[in-house]
């Protein structure tokens, strides 16, 4: 608690379209992101980390785009609504990582602060009212489906 204005980095491979829309959702910044250019510094630090936790590259074109080592078992519908999910975000990923089903991931960073934390928190939170609200008008609030039965993983 003594540290509590320190950055914390998050770094990790994403596979899922679905953890990546939720991370672009909730936190304040994420890299590699569309429409903003991810710093050659913040490119070096992620594309090293990867390079000594092992993770294969899968595109000398991108460094970026690593073999995670688990498949997601994936319908050929499921892929198709992914690569129709209307999210910038979302079309970001798939585009940049299209063999996510396969097991490739992106390697990502959110960097985390206790300002931002609170910031997610709150529109997590706001939309969550939000959804409430609507439903106690009698409002129909899409709500968004879930992909529990989906993604299973290969052990």
């Amino acid at each position: 608690m003594g540290h509590w204005r320190r950055r914390i980095l998050l770094i990790a491979p994403i596979a899922d379209p679905e953890i990546y829309g939720q991370l672009h959702r909730h936190a304040d910044r994420v890299w590699p992101s569309p429409g903003r250019a991810t710093p050659a510094a913040i490119g070096d630090l992620l594309r090293d980390l990867a390079d000594d936790a092992g993770l294969r590259r899968v595109d000398d074109a991108d460094p970026l785009r690593r073999a995670f080592g688990r498949r997601r078992v994936a319908t050929h519908d499921e892929e198709a609504r992914w690569h129709r999910d209307p999210r910038p975000e979302v079309r970001y990923f798939v585009n940049r990582n299209p063999r996510f089903g396969a097991g490739e991931a992106l390697v990502t960073l959110v960097p985390l602060r206790a300002s931002g934390l609170v910031r997610a928190l709150l529109r997590l939170a706001v939309g969550r009212l939000h959804g409430l609200w609507g439903r106690l008008r009698g409002r129909a609030v899409p709500r968004r489906r879930s992909l529990a039965g989906l993604d299973r993983r290969e052990p």
